[in-house]
């Protein structure tokens, strides 16, 4: 079994399947809440009891879709998986292209729009996991044919050759004059049989007998949404710990800040150390340097309270040295100042090791990853479908009717039975060719009443299930979501006309 459904216009979804039985009903898809459904695509193998065609009892699988000069697609392969397969693309990339393609494989509509433009010919070709690979193509002045298996088939005047839909069993479902595409969907028509009359839709439930599928894929598709629902309340806890969880790491960013911080500080007080011991190597020259211009200082007084001075010599060197010492005071003078402003400084912390913080960041790191996980995951979880709304059971109340009428008869017929038991022996007859056919007739009307009897005990199981969800809905909702009334629980389960908006 293969769907496919395009939502927004940007995703092909295809699932790959194989049903268990001859065949079951088709269920239509319906969008998420916000969601538009561009094109939906349900390939669904279908029981002989909707269908005047006969097919062999084989699962088929798609394997393989190729277009060829199809619309916008020049030449495309599509290999589905067996499981869910994923076709993501912008607008008017070709992806509803590839609905177009196994509508008209399977129905063979006018197609003379398909050809690509400047193209002579276009093909769809399908394969099948059984070997059986179909071909349809159309040339831009012929009409389509069909090569199955290496059999070709044309002039078929808008039909479809019997062998295709053995293979594929996807055809329109015939009901009296009525035909039903059970196997394809569009976005602007409604769910399946909602936008038909309720004759149509009654005569196509009226001629299936697989009505009790119906009803349990309602049931696991409710059963889905429970499922869905509660990975949904536990995605939400989680998502609500993890970010509990970032809140108590908060702090770790402004101490992480803070680190850095300090770590920046203690580079700069490290270099200001190698200054300072830089300033008292320069002091101690100074130092040495003052002590030497004392000196020269003292025998400069002595050489004054000589007399007579001798012939002196040049004083160039002298005045050198005394410039020197002048310089050498200043730089002591400005050292001395320096020193003075950096005895101000406070002393730099103790480092501290940081295995510890670089452990939180690591953990603060983790935890923003599995935020950003969860908040996908709910991203993904919103995009559920809605439950199918429910169908009305008018119709359903009135075959339960005709099923009782049915029972009265039955009685009847066993009554008028028993009456016939205790007659005596009938004398041998001419001609027992009437009686034959009267037994014949009886015999069929028993079958019939069994069948019946089978299928009203199935609707009155389905009937007690939903009588019973009903009651749980409305113990959950005491109050109408339309007019804000109170819903009354004996006009709703009891038939008496519904609620009366206020």
């Amino acid at each position: 079994m293969t769907k496919g459904v395009t939502l927004n216009g940007d995703i092909l979804i295809a699932f790959n399947g194989k049903p268990e039985g001859d065949g079951v009903l088709p269920r239509r898809a319906q969008s998420p809440a916000g969601s538009s459904l561009d094109d939906i695509l349900t390939l669904t193998p279908y029981g002989s009891s909707c269908s005047k065609h006969t097919y062999r009892h084989q699962k088929q699988m798609i394997k393989r879709i190729e277009l060829i000069n199809f619309m916008s697609h020049e030449h495309t392969v599509i290999e589905p998986s067996s499981g869910l397969t994923v076709l993501i693309g912008p607008n008017n990339c070709g992806k509803s292209a590839i609905v177009t393609a196994l509508q008209i494989l399977c129905n063979n509509p006018k197609s003379t729009y398909v050809l690509r433009h400047g193209a002579k010919e276009c093909k769809i070709i399908l394969e099948t996991d059984s070997g059986d690979v179909i071909q349809w193509s159309r040339k831009k002045s012929g009409s389509p044919k069909y090569v199955i298996n290496g059999e070709l088939f044309d002039r078929l005047n808008g039909k479809v050759p019997d062998s295709l839909h053995a293979i594929l069993r996807m055809p329109q479902v015939q009901v009296d004059k009525e035909s039903f595409d059970v196997h394809f969907g569009e976005q602007t028509s409604p769910l399946f049989l909602l936008g038909d009359k309720e004759k149509a839709a009654a005569q196509f439930f009226a001629s299936s007998s697989d009505a009790i599928r119906l009803v349990e894929m309602q049931d696991r598709h409710k059963s889905n949404i429970k499922i869905k629902k509660a990975d949904l309340k536990r995605v939400t806890k989680r998502r609500d710990e993890l970010i509990a969880s970032n809140e108590i790491l908060l702090p770790v960013q402004a101490l992480h800040k803070q680190a850095v911080k300090c770590e920046k500080t203690g580079t700069e007080i490290a270099d200001e150390q190698k200054q300072i011991s830089k300033l008292e190597e320069f002091i101690a020259e100074i130092s040495a340097l003052k002590l030497r211009g004392d000196l020269l200082s003292q025998q400069g007084d002595v050489l004054d309270v000589i007399p007579e001075l001798p012939t002196m010599q040049p004083t160039g060197q002298l005045h050198d040295a005394i410039e020197a010492i002048r310089e050498a005071q200043r730089q002591v003078t400005m050292a001395d100042a320096e020193l003075k402003e950096l005895s101000k400084l406070q002393p730099p912390p103790q480092l501290e090791a940081t295995d510890a913080l670089i452990q939180w960041m690591e953990t603060w790191q983790q935890a923003e990853q599995t935020i950003e996980i969860s908040d996908a995951g709910l991203k993904a979880l919103s995009k559920l479908q809605d439950p199918p709304e429910i169908i009305p059971t008018g119709e359903l109340g009135k075959t339960i009717d005709a099923l009782q009428t049915h029972e009265l008869t039955e009685q009847s017929l066993k009554q008028r039975l028993q009456a016939f038991a205790d007659l005596p022996e009938v004398p041998e007859l001419e001609s027992v060719k009437p009686l034959t056919e009267l037994i014949s007739q009886y015999q069929e009307i028993l079958s019939n009443q069994e069948q019946q009897t089978k299928l009203t005990d199935l609707v009155d199981a389905s009937l007690k299930e939903i009588e019973i969800e009903m009651e749980d809905w409305l113990n959950e909702n005491p109050q109408c979501p339309t007019c804000g009334g109170e819903i009354s629980k004996d006009q709703i389960l009891e038939g008496s006309g519904g609620h009366v908006h206020a």
